[in-house]
């Protein structure tokens, strides 16, 4: 008899401020759910999200959480994969961009490479973050500060005068309609 194999707990951030970004958001995350590497997949609210860095349009925002089979770099490779399939160049940092997935957390792992570090470095600084965390999962616990996604939020919120500019959540509509039609999912 073969042993199951293990089931990891993921969360990704998604964004997009480039072109029709509520399509591509909808899109790419019908590809990841079509690719087979996630299952269980659950999407937060969406978020409008004042950009940062250079001048440049507002992002929509959101979190999902998946299970998945996949350790953390091969998470990586395929949200990279996802990223190109929308166009993704990687020319300036926090600029402009069609789609932007961040591997958030992978279970508790505690991570620091050169190409991958985990949690996310800035996920406690990040507001269009923490507010879908909280949306998902208000308890989930950061494996190295100890803080509740809701305590961050909370932190975040109070130390950022200008929060309720900064993240602005969208009409409670579902955060992602049936697709139309499927993606084509190239390998």
């Amino acid at each position: 008899m073969t042993p199951p194999v293990p089931r990891h707990s993921v969360f990704v951030a998604f964004g997009s401020n480039v072109g029709d970004s509520r399509q591509i958001v909808d899109n790419a995350l019908t590809v990841l759910e079509q690719h087979g590497a996630f299952d269980d997949v659950v999407v937060s609210r969406l978020y409008r999200t004042r950009a940062e860095g250079p001048a440049q349009a507002d992002y929509l925002n959101g979190v999902f959480r998946a299970r998945t089979a996949l350790g953390p770099f091969e998470v990586l490779d395929v949200l990279h994969f996802v990223e190109q399939l929308f166009g993704r160049v990687r020319r300036q940092s926090w600029g402009p961009r069609t789609l932007d997935l961040d591997l958030l957390a992978h279970d508790r792992v505690v991570l620091a490479t050169p190409r991958l570090t985990l949690p996310h470095p800035r996920l406690e600084q990040r507001g269009f973050v923490l507010a879908p965390m909280v949306d998902l999962d208000p308890d989930w616990i950061h494996p190295v500060s100890g803080q509740s996604s809701f305590a961050s939020l909370r932190r975040w919120l109070t130390a950022t005068p200008d929060a309720a500019e900064r993240v602005v959540a969208l009409p409670s509509a579902p955060a992602r309609p049936a697709p139309q039609r499927p993606v084509e999912v190239v390998p």
